[in-house]
């Protein structure tokens, strides 16, 4: 599962934006937690909605995080697609009284 899932992301984002059995305590807060089958780092927004439909299509479990903090990730890691969302999501642009934020903006 992992291995088909990596190389569908793979055809969506250059190398090193897919990680299998990534440990999840290189990407939290709290530096503790177990594995990711798989981890994907999107870089903009056409990356983010390929790849949950890539889960979504291979029927996979799909977890999204922002940056890691205030997440506890069990020691047995995260089954499925884990993706997350940083700084390259971060634009916030303003229109009149409204404010626009992408996810990944602190």
């Amino acid at each position: 599962m992992k291995e088909r899932i990596a190389r569908l992301l793979h055809t969506i984002a250059p190398e090193g934006r897919v990680l299998t059995d990534e440990p999840m305590a290189r990407h939290i807060s709290f530096r503790a937690g177990g594995p990711a089958d798989v981890l994907f780092l999107p870089s903009d927004e056409r990356q983010l909605a390929a790849a949950i439909q890539i889960g979504k299509e291979e029927d996979v479990p799909v977890t999204v995080i922002g940056a890691g903090t205030n997440i506890v990730v069990p020691e047995r890691g995260v089954r499925g697609l884990v993706i997350q969302i940083g700084e390259e999501l971060a634009d916030v642009r303003r229109e009149g009284r409204i404010i626009h934020a992408q996810a990944g903006t602190r």
